[in-house]
């Protein structure tokens, strides 16, 4: 995957609760970015907002999604 600059920005990801939503908000977080994720089920966000802080990256919060 490629590497962009994303230190000192803020991201946000829908879908991110699984799938290729989760592999953007991880992949944006390990590149120093801030990120807020949002999902349907909430508690799959908030599991991978939780895996973005344990390994040292900055999430601005999980939620759910309307729908």
């Amino acid at each position: 995957m490629a590497v962009y600059e994303v230190g000192h920005r803020s991201a946000v990801v829908s879908g991110a609760g699984s799938g290729i939503g989760r592999a953007v908000a991880l992949g944006l977080a390990g590149n120093g970015a801030s990120v807020v994720v949002f999902d349907l089920n909430e508690g799959a966000a908030r599991e991978v907002a939780d895996e973005i802080v344990v390994n040292g990256g900055d999430c601005g919060g999980a939620g759910r999604g309307c729908g």
